[in-house]
């Protein structure tokens, strides 16, 4: 271990002994020493701060007769003990229990996970170990805007999937969404006025809040945000998924989808598409994208976290001309954030066709998990079952239950019979995720909720 953190100063009035003290001191109350962390000998940490053996020993000594270090025969001095210093100037973090954090659920229905029978990792793996065997082309920085084979990639596959219009030229690569919008409001260049659907987007809302710009919450009718609010609002940028709008998230209707891009260019607002997993829908066609429909008015987002890995943390944004002539400009200064390896390997794997093979077989897996949720649900439940909608692209299902008990109280009547549910906020009292969870447990899962919920019903 290094131990650059004893910093002394031989111009001060205090002893080097006692700085040597207070150095070591401060870091075990600070827990930058732990319990048993084994210090460097006498004449090593001697060699390394170029002072006496005896200066060093004399600040161990004093250590030692407090408490924070111990000599241990034939191993040599130690940490003590794990102490904390209430004090004002020491951070302090709270002591939490690492099974709550990533505690596994007997049923989960609140994962963000994708379904481990979609995601062949043996082709995956096969396919980063390639990559990370030519050495030759990871001895280099990645390219800022993202490297060039996956933008020549991401160009024919968006287009084949979504309709998207670009060249690589117009294609920009971070490490997911949220990192694009940093770089998007940075070339507007300016505070801003922000429209967005509230709650929809809390990821993306934190990015803009960051970011100290203005956010304002769009009205909804039953075909998603009214473009009137946008000729009225005039924000300088609309965020909207089309696949998943509106309370009943539903897709935005072509009319729309048409009226908000005319309303948007009529006030030179710029809207974000959004089009989260929109590839994924499974009992209806895709509609292509807005940007589709207009790719100077539009900034197209899309990633790979729910159709590929959750781990694998690659996005990209589509810009019209007039921002990808701000982003050459700027270009230089960033860094990219996405992991070479794995764009050079997803770039293979879409052009190898495996990306949309994945996402067939993803589409007919998640396709099977929802009717059977939804049949078990129906069968179960019966006439306490009032309604449910299917959220394709989010991989979930809503229900409202006849029953005495709110949301939130299903949730944790639910969570405490070791059941994960998603935290309900519209007029549906049960959302269950079923991207995550087998589909041969559906079933069984389905009994305990409905055993779970049957006094209230």
């Amino acid at each position: 271990m290094l131990y650059d953190c004893l910093q002394i100063d031989k111009n001060s009035s205090v002893p080097l002994y006692q700085q040597i003290y207070n150095s070591i001191k401060t870091a075990v109350e600070q827990g930058a020493l732990s319990k048993d962390t084994k210090l460097p000998s006498i004449r090593k940490l001697s060699d390394s701060l170029l002072v006496s053996k005896t200066t060093v020993e004399s600040a161990y000594h004093q250590l030692c007769a407090e408490g924070y270090i111990r000599n241990v025969p034939r191993s040599g001095y130690r940490v003590n003990a794990e102490i904390t210093k209430t004090d004002g100037n020491v951070f302090h973090s709270e002591s939490t229990n690492p099974k709550q954090e990533h505690r596994i659920y007997r049923f989960d229905f609140g994962t963000k996970a994708v379904d481990n029978s979609t995601a062949n990792l043996k082709v995956w793996k096969k396919y980063v170990r390639d990559i990370l065997n030519r050495e030759y082309l990871l001895n280099t920085y990645g390219e800022p805007q993202g490297e060039l084979s996956l933008r020549k990639s991401l160009e024919k596959y968006s287009f084949s999937v979504r309709g998207v219009n670009c060249s690589e030229n117009n294609i920009v690569i971070a490490a997911g969404t949220q990192l694009l919008l940093y770089i998007l409001c940075g070339l507007m260049g300016k505070e801003l006025k922000i429209a967005i659907e509230k709650g929809a987007y809390i990821q993306a809302e934190q990015a803009f809040r960051d970011l100290r710009h203005n956010i304002v919450y769009c009205p909804l009718d039953k075909h998603g945000v009214i473009p009137d609010f946008i000729k009225s609002e005039k924000p300088d940028l609309l965020v909207l998924n089309p696949n998943s709008t509106g309370k009943d998230r539903r897709a935005l209707p072509i009319e729309r989808r048409i009226k908000l891009i005319k309303a948007a260019k009529e006030v030179h607002c710029t809207i974000v598409e959004d089009d989260y997993n929109g590839e994924l829908r499974y009992t209806t066609r895709p509609i292509p994208s807005m940007q589709s429909l207009d790719s100077n008015q539009v900034v197209y987002m899309g990633s790979f976290s729910k159709i590929l890995l959750p781990g694998v943390r690659i996005g990209y944004m589509v810009l019209p001309h007039f921002l990808l002539e701000k982003y050459r400009t700027v270009s230089a200064y960033y860094n990219q954030t996405a992991s070479k390896t794995e764009q050079l390997a997803l770039s293979r794997y879409i052009d190898d066709g495996k990306l949309e093979a994945h996402l067939r077989k993803a589409r007919k897996q998640y396709s099977l998990k929802s009717q059977k949720l939804c049949e078990c649900m129906k069968s179960r439940f019966k006439n306490k079952l009032l309604k449910y909608r299917i959220n394709e692209t989010s991989l979930t299902a809503d229900f409202l239950l006849n029953t005495s008990l709110s949301e939130t109280d299903i949730y944790t009547l639910l969570l405490n019979q070791d059941i994960n549910t998603v935290k309900q906020r519209d007029e549906y009292n049960l959302t269950l995720s079923f991207s995550g969870i087998d589909l041969e447990k559906i079933e069984e899962a389905v009994d305990c909720i409905y055993s779970s919920l049957l006094p209230s019903l």
